[in-house]
């Protein structure tokens, strides 16, 4: 008996040694460890929780979704409400690692590393040039707009030659080509060397002119994306001052007739469009609403036609506003056509528009190696309207630049299409319906269908200091 308690007793002391050598390991104070594995996921969490639009739909603690030793992009999109937030698989909000040199969202918008120029890709993967950054590595190379480009590097253009086109790189070897009508086909014409992606100044503002035509003078401006200033630090916003002196000078030869480019617009600071704005409206717009910003507790902040950001700037009086859209239109270029609509008659001529009607700003973490971008509010109009353009605006008069094989003409030309459009409609011309090319085109598997462009990998919400 004594024997059988002796036994029990050394079993159950053994037992409780083990039991204590495990929970002196296991009380080994790790929580120090674990915050530093932890503490970027945790960040992202509150910051999302307290600011995230779709906040309310976001997995609570306890689900599984909810892994704090998760990379932190993974942690990140698994709490992104995938219905809303985005379209075609493509969320709005995204996260980027600061350290890296690699650059994942943005072409020519990353100026520190960029060919400097914009495209569309096509089904069969050839590329057609929308427009060259001047003194940029393809404006050395002589890459002018609408240009084909056939093959890289002598290979057939594929899904990696394009993230190198988006990424930077090396110089390489361009096969361009051209539309032969007797073929119905893209003949190759010559090869020429883009030089390595290098930094480049991509000024919004691509260009602008005004013109006489009859007895209308016509302002035009090419705005390309929404940029106070070249670099994040600078505080004289070069852009938006230059915008306010276009305006003085538009004002000063009594522009009344205005043709605003916003095709390639894919969206940009809120304080840039909201300047432009400003400049557009009708006069009698003063002290009204210009637009309003809900956040995530369905808190709405109004701005208004109060000439905040309008500095040594003019106001232009216009009553119609032409705007030349396209696929790539989107963001705060969407916001300028629906704060503008209910004020004047804003006609739009090109293709359908995006569909963004949602905004962000930047968060980023202590050690500076993270910064988030989720979408923080969404906006309207004055009439209250924001789902009126989630699907994209239709436009006015359509027309797709993309659908004819034929030279694009420069930005700027008056004989260039959606511009000469815009000028018949001012001075009252008849208006020729864009020809169907594509089924001939077709017929000799030459493709004219557009796939994707290099402005929708870099497109961006709109953006908030």
């Amino acid at each position: 008996m004594n024997r059988y308690y002796n036994s029990r007793t050394s079993i159950l002391l053994f037992f409780l040694i083990l039991i204590g050598l495990i929970n002196s390991a296991c009380g080994e104070d790790r929580r120090k460890e674990y915050h530093e594995e932890t503490k970027v996921d945790r960040w992202i969490e509150q910051t999302m929780r307290q600011h995230y639009y779709w906040a309310e739909d976001m997995p609570s603690s306890s689900d599984k979704k909810i892994n704090y030793f998760s990379p932190p992009e993974d942690f990140f999109y698994n709490l992104l409400n995938k219905k809303e937030d985005g379209k075609n698989g493509r969320p709005y909000s995204y996260i980027e690692n600061l350290l890296e040199d690699k650059i994942k969202t943005r072409s020519i918008h990353n100026t520190k590393n960029s060919y400097g120029f914009e495209f569309a890709a096509y089904t069969d993967y050839t590329l057609r040039v929308l427009y060259v950054v001047n003194n940029s590595p393809a404006h050395q190379a002589g890459l002018q707009r609408g240009d084909w480009i056939i093959s890289i590097n002598g290979k057939e253009i594929t899904s990696s030659e394009i993230e190198l086109l988006l990424n930077g790189g090396g110089a390489l070897e361009l096969t361009l080509g051209e539309y032969k009508e007797e073929s119905k086909e893209l003949e190759e014409t010559e090869t020429i060397t883009l030089p390595p992606s290098r930094p480049i100044e991509d000024n919004p503002i691509y260009t602008y002119d005004i013109l006489s035509v009859e007895n209308h003078k016509i302002g035009y401006i090419v705005y390309n994306h929404f940029t106070p200033h070249k670099e994040e630090a600078d505080e004289d916003n070069i852009y938006d001052q230059k915008m306010r002196e276009i305006s003085q000078q538009f004002k000063n030869e009594g522009i009344k007739d205005m043709v605003l480019d916003l095709r390639y617009n894919n969206g940009g600071y809120l304080s840039s469009a909201s300047l432009l704005c400003e400049i557009l409206a009708p006069a009698s717009t003063k002290g009204e609403v210009m637009y309003s910003l809900e956040s995530n507790k369905n808190q709405m902040e109004e701005y208004y036609f109060d000439q905040y950001y309008l500095g040594n700037g003019v106001n232009l009086d216009l009553k119609t506003l032409y705007v030349l859209v396209s696929g790539a239109t989107a963001s705060a270029s969407e916001l300028i056509i629906n704060c503008l609509d209910p004020y004047m008659q804003v006609v739009l001529i090109g293709t359908q528009t995006e569909g963004k009607n949602v905004g962000s700003t930047v968060f980023t973490h202590e050690d500076g190696e993270w910064a988030i971008h989720p979408i923080i509010f969404k906006i309207y109009n004055s009439k209250g309207e924001s789902d009126n353009y989630k699907d994209g605006f239709l436009p006015d008069l359509p027309f797709d630049e993309l659908k004819s094989p034929y030279k694009l003409k420069e930005l700027g030309d008056p004989n260039e299409a959606l511009f000469n459009i815009a000028i018949n409609m001012i001075i009252g011309n008849p208006i020729i319906e864009q020809k169907k090319t594509r089924s001939s085109a077709y017929s000799q598997g030459f493709s004219l269908q557009p796939i994707s462009s290099s402005l929708e990998v870099k497109a961006t919400p709109i953006l908030v200091k």
